[in-house]
């Protein structure tokens, strides 16, 4: 087996889950590749645990058994049990948790309703984690916010955003950057190490960096907090090579992206350990990410608004508040 990236407790619920399907005549072959299949199932779940505990308005979360007895009415049981804090109420809620690479999600009748079933029969409101991959974007609903289509259930991302309770129970929020804002390096080449037709690759030795804000002001000093800010963000690579040095920059190109905090922590955790494997979030489940936390990026982001680095920060609201939400 590849080595596991959670812990032991982890690895042995799905070693027993895996058996317990695979019946008395184990394969151990086919055990190991059963318990692969169950850990590649996982990280859509594995991230938004990741991601609500980091954005920091959420005080517990865990998963629920997706293998319940029982007989009578259908339930469909939700992936998540998560209690968040809106307004210093903690409100407990079910978490159903989906990815698709289609802006638009569809539920047949009987997996929306067996939802509602269980949410109404221990008294819990049950919302929809919704992950649009082609975009690397979460949302956040009431379940209700699902609307007939046809035969089926369905929304679409844009109405996913517009019901989007990321900020309200999570604590999400949105910042853009000020045009010219950037991260650059001056590097010296050293020892060429290959050379395949146009492409070289050489030794470099960084001489200088610095950051910029949006007047073009030159910042020496970069903290990490002010680097997560700028590399949580979508920045344009642009280089330029001369004989000896190049010169490299990421910056804010003309029109500035909004970006949701969310969103940064992707690419915080790849750029700090080189890792594009989302297998990792599993580890992270247990473990804080290594990165600056949710509230050192807010708080820099509040900075940058003074200080010519940020131009907006925006505070994610639906665009109609479900009932069981206190008001505010």
């Amino acid at each position: 087996m590849n080595q596991w990236s959670g812990d032991i407790d982890d690895l042995g619920r799905h070693i027993y889950e895996a058996a317990a399907q695979l019946g008395p005549s184990i394969d151990p072959q086919v055990l190991a590749e059963r318990v692969r299949a169950l850990q590649r199932g996982l990280p859509a779940e594995d991230e938004f645990c990741v991601i609500a505990k980091w954005l920091g308005h959420c005080a517990l979360v865990h998963k629920l058994d997706q293998h319940p007895t029982g007989t009578g009415k259908n339930y469909a049981i939700p992936d998540l049990l998560a209690i968040t804090r809106v307004e210093e109420i903690e409100l407990p809620v079910l978490v159903e948790v989906k990815a698709t690479l289609k802006p638009k999600l569809s539920w047949t009748p009987a997996y929306f309703d067996g939802l509602k079933a269980y949410g109404a029969a221990v008294g819990l409101p049950v919302i929809v984690a919704w992950k649009y991959k082609s975009a690397n974007i979460w949302s956040l609903f009431d379940i209700e916010a699902m609307v007939r289509n046809h035969q089926n259930l369905a929304i679409s991302l844009e109405e996913a955003l517009r019901a989007n309770l990321m900020g309200l129970l999570l604590g999400d929020f949105a910042f853009s950057l000020e045009k010219g804002v950037g991260v650059h390096f001056k590097l010296q080449k050293g020892r060429l190490l290959q050379s395949e037709g146009s492409e070289e690759t050489w030794e470099a030795t960084v001489t200088d960096a610095f950051v910029t804000d949006g007047t073009g002001r030159r910042h020496s000093k970069i903290n990490s907090p002010l680097l997560s800010l700028l590399l949580g963000s979508h920045l344009q690579d642009e280089s330029v090579f001369l004989e000896d040095i190049v010169h490299q920059s990421f910056a804010v190109s003309d029109s500035a992206e909004i970006q949701f905090a969310h969103r940064a922590l992707p690419a915080l955790l790849a750029w700090r350990s080189d890792d594009q494997d989302q297998s990792s979030w599993r580890t992270y489940v247990s473990e804080s990410p290594p990165v600056v936390t949710s509230e050192e990026l807010r708080a820099q982001a509040e900075w940058g608004l003074a200080n010519n680095f940020t131009h907006h920060i925006l505070n994610i609201r639906p665009t109609k508040k479900p009932a069981w939400i206190p008001p505010s």
